[in-house]
């Protein structure tokens, strides 16, 4: 009990037939601090683990070496790329642990200086970037939060781009708007860029948004590194409510200067993996029909040892 109240859990034993190098494939956004933290902290280390991090530009690039099994777990990568591939039978997913969850002002859709779209009602014929093709979680909580406000969004635009090509375009207004998270949104407002609406709000706030993945076969041969793995981001993730701490993580391993990190709106970073959390989204896709079939979240969760 001591341990579970200071947030400490301890090591368990990695049996030898298991692997206790862990290749992680991870974007550079606000949502993978918990992941830098516990390797900078030796969170990872205190649990038997040797976590090697590779940055990708889009989190769907890591689908395919997840396949191959050149990267065992795909951290920040957001859940409706990564659902859609488990429907589509792209990949046998399992979730290892969950990413960040949406808060006011965290995410936001941004356009240009001096852009002519000044209200949401305008985002309905504008052409908007996403991280990755549509639909995914961006697209379906953006169109979800344009229903609630009356505005149809049968014709908007999404094209997929990294996120930081979305912001050179968004400055050379090659694009009307686009759907950034944190620390982004502070990124493109350095640039002059506008918020215009939330897409993680009303009906859609405190959404999940991103997780950690690995496939159903590593985490069936490697139960107690899932288990390790796991304990050591939900530690980091309860150490990330010290702003300063997320701050001077950002600086370090995102490259971005400080005076703007300590301007970044962060998500939430969950210290438990709730199936509810993430079944509310899997019914939105579900009912939008970004997916086709009734995924259950429970389904997809990666099991590991009790003790």
């Amino acid at each position: 009990m001591s341990a579970a109240c200071s947030g400490q859990s301890a090591a368990a034993t990695i049996p030898p037939n298991e692997t206790t190098h862990v290749r992680v494939a991870a974007l550079s956004t606000a949502d993978d601090v918990p992941l830098y933290i516990a390797q900078q902290r030796g969170l990872f280390a205190a649990q038997g683990l040797q976590v090697t991090i590779d940055t990708v530009a889009q989190s769907n690039l890591a689908i395919p070496e997840l396949n191959q099994q050149k990267v065992d777990i795909q951290a920040g990568g957001n859940y409706g790329t990564y659902f859609q591939a488990a429907d589509s039978h792209q990949v046998d997913l399992r979730i290892v642990a969950e990413g960040g969850l949406s808060a006011p002002g965290q995410t936001a859709v941004v356009v240009p200086p001096g852009s002519p779209i000044d209200t949401p009602g305008k985002l309905a014929n504008a052409t908007i970037a996403i991280n990755n093709p549509a639909p995914n979680i961006q697209s379906v909580t953006l169109d979800r939060v344009l229903r609630s406000m009356n505005i149809d969004p049968g014709n908007v635009h999404y094209v997929g781009m990294p996120f930081s090509a979305a912001l050179s375009a968004l400055r050379d207004h090659t694009i009307d708007a686009a759907w950034f998270p944190e620390p982004f949104v502070t990124q493109a407002e350095q640039q002059g860029a506008k918020p215009i609406l939330s897409p993680c709000s009303g009906p859609t706030a405190d959404f999940p948004l991103d997780g950690y993945y690995s496939t159903a076969d590593f985490a069936r041969r490697n139960p107690h590194t899932v288990a390790a793995f796991r304990r050591a981001i939900q530690q980091a993730s309860g150490l990330a409510a010290d702003h300063q701490l997320v701050v001077d993580t950002l600086s370090r391993y995102a490259g971005i200067d400080p005076s703007i990190a300590s301007l970044i709106t962060l998500p939430g970073y969950p210290t438990t993996l709730q199936p509810r959390r993430l079944q509310r989204l899997l019914d939105l896709m579900y009912d939008s029909g970004a997916i086709h079939s009734a995924l259950q979240a429970t389904s997809l969760i990666a099991e590991t040892p009790t003790t």
